[in-house]
């Protein structure tokens, strides 16, 4: 990659920066939430560079897996709105629903959050495909990606991708996030916590997870391990990094704390997912 490409790059990525920080500030304006509470003032002055370290790391993964997608248009929109959406309301707001008595949140005000989120995300994933200039589907077929699993091994992952996916949940919890007494405090000593219920609730969750994971290894043309670190890094980051934001509703230690216990459970398995997805490549002018 010479210099002009590496530059327009960069232009392209701070373009989709600034249109996810719009993006989200639009969805704030147009969809507010009553009663919801600001941070203190100090943390409200930095919280618009926070805005834009988030817009900042969330365009660098988008970028790289549109860059690197074997699809174009609208189907690659539509997958990138799958996985963003998929990340930020479906598996984030399902925890959020079983907490949100220590957030202080109620269920009205998290399906308006996911409003703001799906209609951010919707704008993200649209302009983001554009301005990589993937809209266009190219004349001449490119390579295809396909699954190269038999019945007994989609059954078998099916199986224990949730499973893996508890066992990571409550493994980094428990190592990383509970061993803080801030955590603890926070969340009353788990005194209200009911950690079957809890384990039960990540079983769809293993599988929105696993079934996103599909979707990235469908997507993309990378190698194995290329494909697992994307992937990795794809839920970790995501899924993470909403946690730098200044909130009214969760302690700076508290979130910094979840904040590292989430990327590294969600990384390893978006890393194991992505791994154990047999693939196989098609290209349409190897005869």
């Amino acid at each position: 990659m010479n210099l002009k490409k590496i530059g327009i790059l960069i232009l392209q990525v701070i373009l989709i920066m600034a249109i996810l920080f719009i993006a989200r500030m639009l969805a704030g304006i147009l969809i507010p939430i009553p009663g919801l509470q600001m941070p203190e003032e100090e943390e409200l002055r930095i919280l618009p560079f926070f805005l834009l370290i988030v817009a900042l790391l969330d365009a660098l993964i988008i970028s790289y897996i549109v860059r690197r997608s074997t699809w174009y248009g609208w189907k690659l929109a539509a997958a990138l709105f799958v996985l963003l959406i998929g990340n930020q309301i479906f598996e984030t707001q399902i925890d959020g629903i079983f907490f949100m008595d220590y957030l202080g949140y109620n269920l009205f005000t998290i399906a308006l959050m996911s409003l703001q989120t799906f209609l951010s995300s919707g704008i993200g994933a649209i302009l983001a495909v554009i301005i990589l200039g993937k809209m266009k589907t190219p004349e001449k077929p490119g390579i295809k990606v396909v699954f190269d699993l038999s019945t007994g091994r989609w059954i078998i992952q099916w199986i224990y991708m949730p499973f893996l996916f508890i066992v990571l949940y409550f493994l980094c919890g428990a190592l990383i996030a509970w061993i803080n007494p801030a955590v603890r405090e926070y969340y009353e000593g788990g005194a209200g916590i009911n950690v079957l219920f809890q384990a039960l609730l990540q079983i769809p969750r293993g599988l929105g997870w696993y079934a996103m994971a599909l979707l990235v290894a469908r997507i993309l043309r990378g190698n194995k391990i290329e494909n697992a670190v994307c992937t990795g890094i794809l839920f970790g980051m995501l899924h993470a990094n909403v946690l730098l934001l200044p909130t009214a509703y969760m302690p700076y230690a508290v979130r910094m704390t979840h904040m590292i216990e989430i990327f590294i459970s969600l990384f390893l398995f978006g890393f194991f997912a992505g791994f154990f997805i047999k693939i196989k490549r098609i290209n349409p002018y190897e005869k």
